[in-house]
């Protein structure tokens, strides 16, 4: 979902008549912090299958991504749109963390999203190392994956308050930086 937010946000900023080489104004400090923590979620999410090295230590490889990502915010305060886009990672990480290392998807939004296929894999519980499905005992339920966006959207999904919360501090960081005139810190 923040891959869709921040391509919505650079279309919304050239509407606005902003300029996206802008965008590399974005004084951005240690940003390697981010390339692992994105690197450790790919691993997660393409090698994390059931059985393998990287799907019985997910759980770790998973805190690890976390620990960068929010290492990278620390570290990059300065930028006034952190503070948001860190609140909905926190959001994300509360209830990824109090579930065994993995996001809860509600059923009925997963379906509304026409993701059954997705549905039956989770439900198999060997596949996915990221996501399970939510259940009574889910902890953090208003922090899970609740909400969908159904077809005939390209990319069907289910997301998190925390993604929305993400996807705007990453909207209000794009829109700053292309369409403001200062962006001097």
């Amino acid at each position: 979902m923040l891959v869709d937010g921040f391509i919505l946000s650079v279309i919304i900023g050239v509407l606005r008549r902003g300029r996206i080489k802008e965008l590399a104004k974005i004084p951005l400090r240690h940003a390697y912090l981010f390339v692992l923590a994105f690197m450790l979620k790919f691993i997660i999410v393409f090698w994390g299958g059931h059985g393998t090295f990287v799907g019985r230590y997910s759980y770790y490889f998973h805190l690890l991504s976390y620990l960068a990502l929010f290492g990278g915010f620390f570290l990059n305060l300065h930028i006034p749109e952190i503070p948001i886009i860190s609140a909905g990672s926190l959001a994300n990480f509360l209830v990824i963390f109090t579930n065994g290392g993995k996001m809860p998807v509600l059923m009925s939004a997963a379906q509304r999203a026409g993701l059954s296929p997705y549905l039956e894999i989770l439900k198999n519980g060997t596949a996915y190392a990221t996501h399970t499905i939510l259940s009574e005992t889910t902890r953090l339920k208003f922090l899970a994956d609740i909400f969908f966006i159904p077809p005939p959207y390209p990319k069907p999904r289910v997301f998190s308050i925390g993604d929305v919360v993400m996807v705007f501090g990453v909207f209000l960081l794009v829109q700053r930086y292309m369409v403001a005139k200062d962006t001097k810190q």
